[in-house]
């Protein structure tokens, strides 16, 4: 079974980037997350504990943000995947940065990660790939 859950265009400030005045002023940063996990047990039950909090992580991604005060948008990426990974029942994540700022002419810069975690199905052996 193959179910998304999607969070779009959450903003947020955060210290991002290997230029001087990136390392002192916050920056606009965009994120986007796609967890694929089965939601077919919240979809019978209506119980926020079947499935993934989207709120709350919407919450953690953005704090994560906010303190990791990476230099490059793939680290941050890969830490917010690595999060991610590690709610219960999530097999795998997209995450999207943009910089909305951060080219002039108003151009964007980003990057997409898509990270997975594989089992032997006892989810007691499972390895990131």
């Amino acid at each position: 079974m193959h179910d998304t859950i999607i969070i779009r265009d959450l903003e947020t400030v955060c210290i991002i980037g290997t230029l001087p005045r990136e390392r002192i002023e916050p920056q606009r940063l965009i994120m986007g997350l796609e967890l694929t996990c089965d939601l077919a047990r919240a979809g019978v039950s209506d119980t926020i504990t079947d499935t993934v909090d989207y709120a709350t992580l919407a919450q953690e991604a953005t704090a994560i943000a906010r303190t990791s005060r990476c230099h490059l948008l793939e680290r941050l990426a890969a830490l917010l995947a690595a999060h991610c990974l590690k709610q219960p029942g999530v097999t795998a994540v997209t995450v999207r940065l943009e910089k909305p700022d951060a080219l002039p002419g108003s151009a964007v810069a980003g990057v997409s990660i898509t990270r997975d975690i594989t089992c032997d199905g006892s989810r007691r052996r499972c390895r990131k790939v």
